[in-house]
Order: structure tokens, then C-alpha cells, then sequence
């Protein structure tokens, strides 16, 4: 808030929308666009554009698969028209933060923001690393400077943001874009079975970008029944998947007693 005014915002009085704000928002526009039943197409494509990670460039629509029959000139104008009425409103969305923030710090004419936040953190803390895009990183590389300790936790078989841009690559280089670091291997599970562990270890071993490592449980005795397991399963559908859970829990005797499910 405090350095809005750099960005063109009213410093102090920068709104966040959130999710319910910028379904209405783009709703409204939508209707205008297209009063058809078309509109709840435009709304869907046009948030697919929102988070994008080239959002909020224009290009974020130029990138996006749309579904046939989606006009692509409209998205254009219906993205287009909501920019600029977050701009009005003195408004971003949660995809807008990172590149606002961003280009906050990068700014090399205006650097006193980016000064305040480097004296301010001395000590960076970044959780699901592995999960990060390249505007997260470079935001985070923007705030580092020979003072702070930076530590990062990530397990690249967790990651499942790539959809949203997230690269491996910035983890698994780690060591490439940092120098004078420590890495501690987390290996010992406390949450899961021996089976378990077992299974998952077996199943994530194929994954070919990732940094092999032993898990050792240590939960000594399963608590599931004597000689039970694993089920591994296709199913065709999200449906017939559901309906498969819910048939195997009621075999188990539990319906509707959820406490004993995780």
C-alpha cells in the first residue's frame, strides 16, 4: 500500500478482489458483451486468462486453450474491459499481486521499495518451493541481497502447480543460482504406514524430474487390518471414482462416520 503510488494506484487505498468479487465483475461484463447464454463461456475463458501466469498482460490470452465455440475477439474485450475497471477502482485480483508486486521492487528509477523491503527481511522463509514460477522466484531473488538468509522447503514429488506456471527446474538448479548452501533431507515419515510409504515410494520412483531420496516411516505398527494394504485402481471418471470410495468405506462398515477416514 505504502508504494501503490509507483504503479499509478492511490497509495493507501489499493483494493483486493477476490475471488466472488471477480465472478461478478466479469459476469456483468460478460452479459453486456454477449446477453446470450454465451456469457458463462466468455466468464469461464476469461478467468482461465486470469490465471494465467503471463496475467495481467494481454499475452495471457494469446497462451490460453480455449474450448471450441469460445469467441476469441470477446475474451480480448471482456479481459480487456475488466482490467480497466480494476484500474478505476483502484483494484487488483489475487493474480495481479505477484506481477504488481514485482514490478513494484524492479523498479531501478524508483528503487526506495525495494530498499525498504530488503532492510525490512533480513531472513526469507519460502515454503512449497517447489511449487514456485518464475515471477516468484525472480520476485523472491528481487529481495535477497548479501545480508539475508534465505531457507526454502520443497519436495518436487509434491508439486502440482505446474498448471499455474510452477517450474521444477527452479528447484532442482537450486544450486546453480545460489551459492554457500545447505541441504538437510527431510526422510523420515511420521504420517503414513510402512505400506503405504511403501506404495508411494514405488509409484513416485517413475517420476523422472525429481531428487531420488529414501523415505524411512516411522510408524512401527500399521494401524490398518492384518494383511490389508493398498488398492491401486483406473477408474474412467471422476464419478465412478467417488462412487468407488464411498462403495469401499461402507464395506468397512463406515457410513457417515467420518472421524475414522482420512
Amino acid at each position: 500500500q505504502g508504494y501503490a503510488f509507483t504503479l499509478g494506484y492511490a497509495p493507501g487505498e489499493v483494493v483486493v478482489y477476490d475471488d466472488v468479487d471477480q465472478d461478478y465483475l466479469l459476469k456483468h461484463i460478460a452479459e453486456k458483451l454477449d446477453p446470450t447464454e454465451g456469457a458463462k463461456k466468455l466468464v469461464k475463458a476469461a478467468k482461465e486468462c486470469t490465471n494465467h501466469p503471463r496475467w495481467p498482460q494481454r499475452e495471457s490470452a494469446q497462451f490460453t486453450e480455449f474450448k471450441e465455440g469460445v469467441d476469441r475477439s470477446l475474451v480480448y474485450t471482456l479481459i480487456a474491459e475488466y482490467a480497466a475497471v480494476l484500474r478505476q477502482n483502484n483494484a487488483l485480483d489475487y493474480g495481479m499481486l505477484i506481477p504488481a508486486a514485482l514490478k513494484l521492487i524492479s523498479n531501478d528509477e524508483k528503487p526506495q521499495a525495494r530498499k525498504h523491503y530488503q532492510d525490512t527481511y533480513k531472513y526469507i522463509f519460502v515454503d512449497e518451493f517447489q511449487d514456485t514460477d518464475p515471477f516468484q522466484f525472480t520476485f523472491i531473488n528481487q529481495l535477497l541481497t548479501d545480508e539475508t538468509i534465505l531457507t526454502v522447503v520443497g519436495d518436487l514429488d509434491q508439486g502440482i502447480y505446474g498448471w499455474r506456471g510452477a517450474n521444477p527446474a527452479i528447484m532442482m538448479d537450486f544450486e546453480d543460482h545460489f551459492q554457500d548452501w545447505e541441504q538437510i533431507i527431510l526422510g523420515q515419515n511420521y504420517r503414513s504406514a510402512p505400506v503405504i510409504v511403501e506404495g508411494a515410494t514405488n509409484l513416485i520412483n517413475h517420476n523422472k524430474v525429481r531428487t531420488p531420496k529414501q523415505l524411512i516411516p516411522m510408524r512401527d505398527i500399521c494401524e490398518m487390518e492384518s494383511g490389508s494394504g493398498y488398492i491401486f485402481r483406473l477408474v474412467p471418471t471422476v464419478k465412478d471414482e467417488i462412487e468407488y470410495v464411498c462403495d469401499k468405506l461402507s464395506s468397512f462398515g463406515i457410513d457417515g462416520e467420518t472421524e475414522s477416514v482420512a
